[in-house]
């Protein structure tokens, strides 16, 4: 059952600076659903073999502060300002917890986004929701 009582922070990717270093855009948010599986797991076909993986789910009725969900395609790395994005570019990173380091610290807690599903426009308001599988 999804309850809502988790928090993840994004990180976006958007670029790099000068000296070659990343650049990054955080969104934090709270009440989502985070279900973390351990080793081996199997998801569209695909196994997930030995990795930890996530399945995060943002429920499309809540508001996250002033954080609105836009797709990749509508996320502009320049005019980003109460925006986030789920990206499959192997770049950015869902990180479990509140977090307020500049950038995405690799390990425990960390992960890639494999796979976005956006069902806001479900028929059933309580279905209404971005799921994101992450590894």
């Amino acid at each position: 059952m999804l309850t809502g009582n988790d928090t993840v922070t994004i990180y976006n990717y958007l670029g790099e600076d000068g000296t070659g270093a990343a650049i990054w855009k955080r969104t934090i948010l709270y009440k989502v659903d985070a279900i973390r599986y351990d080793g081996i797991q199997q998801y569209v076909g695909r196994a997930l073999e030995g990795k930890d993986h996530l399945s995060l789910y943002i429920h499309a009725k809540l508001t996250y502060g002033d954080n609105e969900y836009v797709p990749p395609n509508k996320f502009d790395i320049y005019d980003n300002e109460g925006l986030y994005t789920l990206n499959v570019n192997g770049k950015d990173m869902i990180m479990l917890g509140e977090s307020y380091s500049d950038a995405p610290i690799e390990g425990y807690g960390t992960y890639r986004i494999l796979t976005v599903q956006d069902n806001r426009m479900a028929k059933t308001e309580m279905l209404q929701h971005i799921k994101a599988v992450c590894a």
